[in-house]
């Protein structure tokens, strides 16, 4: 990969969001930088709004925006009380323990979005990793250790999950839920797969240094969000892989 090459296709067609996340990465940005990044984003109610999930437009908090955000800090390693708790508060005005939450309310409608976007409650592959990620804040007993086992059978048969190394998929993939090297779920894979998707990800970057999308997003704007977002995702990982 042409590190410099994607570092300026992020500088020229990112997002503060991303630009922020680049500098905490990879040159010694400091935490408060990405939290009034991020911070922008959210509304009154404590969830998160205003595209910063580019596929929808639309200002109001949404549960798909409050995961990102959440996913964003997470990936990260960034905490914030204040931020979290106005999540939580926003998230539990919604959530049902035996329906679930839906990804986007009716009223979103109103505004541009991706086809690819659907009001269906979140399932699949998604629905694993974001389960992974709560397990691996809890403390490592017997009992978690045998959910991250089902899990791990389950991701391996869920829809929207891409175990071989294939360049067109649209969904996620072994390096989506071990981007590192130390990565918590690192164990399910084995190396030749990781080592597999890497060369596809490598061989993916584009003449211009960033990364080409698989669907069609609402405008150009929203696509040039996704693939500085896709490039410095990819950056990451290559660059803390190897």
């Amino acid at each position: 990969m042409d590190f410099e090459k994607a570092e300026r296709f992020i500088w020229r067609n990112g997002r503060l969001l991303e630009r922020r996340i680049f500098e905490f990465v990879f040159h010694d940005g400091t935490k408060n930088n990405m939290l009034r990044a991020i911070k922008a984003y959210q509304n009154d109610d404590g969830g998160f709004g205003n595209a910063i999930e580019p596929d929808l437009r639309t200002p109001e908090s949404q549960p798909l925006y409050t995961e990102f955000a959440l996913r964003t800090l997470y990936d990260c390693n960034i905490k914030d009380a204040e931020l979290a708790n106005q999540a939580c508060d926003y998230v539990a005005l919604y959530a049902d323990l035996s329906r679930g939450i839906p990804k986007i309310f009716p009223s979103s409608s109103y505004f541009p979005r991706a086809e690819r976007i659907s009001s269906r409650i979140y399932n699949d592959s998604h629905t694993i990793l974001t389960a992974f990620c709560l397990l691996e804040s809890l403390p490592q007993t017997d009992y978690v250790k045998e959910l991250f086992g089902k899990l791990s059978s389950e991701l391996i048969q869920a829809n929207f999950f891409c175990l071989e190394a294939r360049p067109q998929d649209n969904g996620l993939t072994p390096l989506d839920f071990s981007p590192l090297s130390n990565s918590y779920c690192r164990d399910i894979f084995s190396q030749t797969t990781i080592n597999e998707h890497l060369k596809v990800m490598e061989s993916q970057q584009e003449a211009d240094g960033g990364y080409l999308i698989q669907w069609e997003p609402p405008g150009e704007m929203a696509k040039l969000e996704w693939r500085a977002h896709k490039t410095l995702k990819s950056l990451i990982t290559l660059h803390f892989q190897n």
